[in-house]
């Protein structure tokens, strides 16, 4: 019975130590395009989850001023579905980076950790990004029929 006991803690220790190492194991999200729409919502629905963890997707690139702040803030995006069948809205992210930005609406991929930033009062998430490619093959701009897919 001792061997039994001392077996069995063994084992739990061993989960353990699994389930810890595990769970600092932090793989990226790649957003494909057939999942677009069903991850940004995903991710905007309860962002604490995916909070610094590494995040990877393509789209078009813009820069929008925030009528909060009056500040340029640069974008990722694809025309994904609006409120109450207005389709065509901006559907990405905002990412912050430090090295050369490309041209408007130039196809890029974008890699970043989701962070967040406060303009007028309002905390909202962004990509902090580690890189920024411009891609010569674009994707599909207008994802707005990809809300149901999971």
């Amino acid at each position: 019975m001792k061997n039994f006991k001392k077996l069995i803690c063994i084992f739990m220790a061993a989960i353990s130590i699994f389930t810890l190492c595990a769970c600092g194991n932090q793989e990226a999200i790649e957003i494909t395009e057939d999942k677009y729409v069903y991850w940004v919502n995903k991710i905007y629905g309860n962002p604490v989850i995916y909070m610094d963890k590494t995040i990877t997707l393509e789209g078009a690139y813009t820069k929008q001023v925030d009528k909060q702040d009056g500040k340029t803030y640069t974008y990722v995006y694809r025309v994904g579905p609006g409120c109450c069948g207005n389709d065509g809205a901006l559907c990405g992210f905002p990412f912050m980076f430090n090295g050369t930005l490309p041209q408007e609406n130039d196809w890029i991929y974008v890699e970043g950790e989701l962070s967040t930033y406060t303009t007028g009062g309002t905390t909202k998430i962004c990509l902090k990004a580690s890189k920024v490619e411009t891609k010569t093959e674009r994707g599909l701009v207008d994802v707005s029929g990809q809300e149901n897919k999971n």
